[in-house]
């Protein structure tokens, strides 16, 4: 493949000679460590990027885009340098790109992206929801990786105190925390499931919500218990099969 200072002016000259010549393919052209050019038979000239990942035995091709006012050859190439330090570091510069997308994912994206499943019944669809757009309305718009622990432990004695908007104070502060506790926290753990670091490790080491299991007993008796209210009927109906049984089970016989 042809090598290239690829500086405005020769850059220009072969892009006027694929228009002219109207070649059938692309030409690769390179300059040094790595940057380089691809100019199609129709006269587009796209800077790139070839390089190894450190520790690996395969090259990687990287697009880093279209010659034109806006990105300049000097501009491309300072890109190029970047993509290269990444190589050097054993980091795949393509994962470096979804771990910035993952890092400014909200929470209402990690909600919507969680309510489109098909498996989730209507009535956790609807819980969700609300949690998303009451309890935890302010974070909606926010990075979840911006959610902290003091934030989750704040937004507890705020709802423990005061109540959700719409909603009086609830009886029992330990059934509250649990029920935001566990929907956020699902919630992260999608998030920590679907989005990952450049690395491959999870995009949230600790979640947000770990930090209450050192607030269990800031209100009420830790050994209290209360059944969810939609779990009702269905603990009735197995306390009803349980003593069924226990009616119609046969005698013990005494001892011989």
């Amino acid at each position: 493949m042809p090598k290239l200072k690829l500086n405005k002016t020769n850059i220009d000259k072969k892009v006027a000679e694929a228009r002219q010549q109207a070649r059938a393919n692309d030409v690769l052209y390179w300059d040094t460590n790595g940057f380089g050019l691809r100019v199609t038979p129709t006269g587009r000239a796209v800077f790139i990027c070839q390089g190894r990942i450190a520790g690996t035995t395969t090259d990687v091709r990287l697009t880093i885009g279209t010659y034109s006012e806006a990105l300049t050859p000097d501009k491309a190439r300072h890109q190029a340098d970047i993509y290269r330090h990444q190589f050097e570091q054993g980091l795949d510069p393509r994962r470096v790109k979804a771990q910035q997308r993952a890092e400014q994912v909200t929470l209402g994206d990690v909600a919507r992206e969680y309510l489109s499943r098909d498996k989730l019944k209507d009535s956790t669809a609807k819980w969700i929801g609300y949690y998303v757009d009451k309890v935890f309305a302010d974070w909606k718009d926010k990075p979840v990786t911006e959610i902290t622990g003091p934030m989750v432990v704040q937004r507890h004695r705020e709802i423990t105190k005061h109540g959700v908007k719409g909603r009086r104070p609830p009886r029992c502060a330990r059934q509250r925390q649990q029920r935001d506790g566990r929907t956020l926290r699902s919630l992260l753990n999608f998030a920590n499931r679907q989005y990952r670091k450049a690395d491959g490790s999870p995009l949230m080491p600790f979640l947000a919500t770990d930090v209450m299991a050192d607030h269990w007993n800031e209100e009420g008796d830790r050994t209290e218990r209360y059944i969810p209210f939609d779990k009702v009927g269905a603990v009735w109906n197995m306390l009803h099969a349980e003593r069924a049984k226990i009616n119609h089970r046969t005698p013990c016989r005494p001892p011989m």
